[in-house]
């Protein structure tokens, strides 16, 4: 069907993103098949997906279920690493602000793993550098201290890595090419 590795236990296939929009992604798979990554099949939290995925970049996915008309759901679920001990201190990560509060901003760093950067209040979408200050493990929580603001590289993607294998092709990973 198309070229196939294992991801976390799961086997994955590689495709290439099509289309971004709010609410989903349109990926042909090697074989030439093409799905629909929704939103709901990536992450159960609130993300911007033009903010994770870009036209023409790499993927690797789950194939769901193959509709009647032959195209096919695709899933990311259980892909990307939920656990704050792979991070370690003063590790620089790309993320982006999703809210503030009255600590400093949320920041999204995968799509299932959000972090704290403490004293910085930054606009919801702005991409930011910064390096990890904190890990609680028992919590699942993730503090960092802000390195810089990307206010340049508006198109910076937060990382979609599942160990060292490339889940979707960031632009910052083409920047350092």
């Amino acid at each position: 069907m198309t070229e196939q590795i294992t991801i976390n236990g799961k086997k994955v296939y590689e495709g290439t993103v099509t289309f971004v929009s709010k609410g989903y992604v349109k990926i042909t798979l090697l074989s030439g098949d093409k799905g629909t990554l929704f939103l709901n099949e990536i992450t159960d939290l609130p993300i911007n997906l033009i903010s994770h995925f870009k036209v023409d970049s790499k993927i690797y996915v789950l194939i769901k279920k193959r509709c009647f008309d032959g195209t096919l759901v695709l899933s990311m679920k259980g892909l990307f690493n939920k656990n704050v001990s792979t991070y370690s201190k003063r590790e620089s990560l790309y993320c982006t602000a999703i809210s503030t509060c009255n600590l400093g901003t949320f920041v999204q760093i995968t799509p299932d793993l959000i972090g704290l950067v403490y004293n910085i209040y930054l606009q919801k979408g702005t991409s930011l550098l910064a390096s990890v200050c904190s890990i609680d493990d028992i919590n699942h929580r993730i503090s960092l201290v802000s390195e810089s603001v990307l206010y340049d590289e508006p198109d910076a993607r937060v990382n979609l890595n599942y160990g060292d294998i490339s889940i979707a092709q960031s632009v910052a990973e083409e920047c350092a090419a």
